[in-house]
């Protein structure tokens, strides 16, 4: 009877052990919008960053960028319960794509959240885990989420296409 109790007792705390990380959905974050100017985003950041930089890509590294590229990097920005470093990606003076860094020992749990969130990953592989239909990624080999415009999802499609 007692090895019955501690066999029940040991399995009931191993399958509690895979549920232990925490249910978050990952969504695009609000302040995110994608074909706004870097005025208008540098405006929403303002108390969303506890540090912001701007800075030039010169030369712009966007194919198909006729001006401009520009990169905002806003440090302590707010996200899935931590501070963060965020890097708003311009394109000709338009909000293009956005990372949000995260630590590479939360990986798993980003992408067990985004699966709860998003459904199946359409593109898989040790580098990356991609949801297409909501232009969101996590990368695995520089651990951060990526949000992209629709403006950008051919690009991204490709290069998630070309590692399968």
């Amino acid at each position: 009877m007692k090895l019955q109790l501690i066999i029940a007792i040991t399995g009931l705390s191993l399958s509690c052990l895979g549920h232990a990380a925490p249910k978050t959905p990952i969504k695009t974050p609000e302040l995110i919008a994608f074909g706004q100017s870097v005025k208008s985003i540098k405006n929403k950041l303002k108390n969303a960053c506890e540090h912001l930089k701007i800075q030039s890509i010169d030369p712009p590294e966007i194919p198909g960028t006729i001006n401009t590229q520009t990169q905002l990097d806003c440090h302590g920005f707010e996200f899935a319960g931590k501070k963060r470093l965020a890097e708003f990606v311009f394109k000709d003076d338009a909000l293009f794509l956005t990372w949000i860094l995260i630590e590479a020992d939360e990986i798993e749990m980003m992408e067990h959240n985004m699966k709860l969130t998003y459904g199946a990953a359409k593109y898989q592989n040790p580098t990356f885990s991609a949801f297409t239909q909501q232009r969101t990624a996590l990368r695995k080999d520089v651990p951060e989420l990526l949000f992209y415009s629709e403006e950008a999802a051919p690009q991204f499609e490709g290069w998630f296409q070309s590692a399968e």
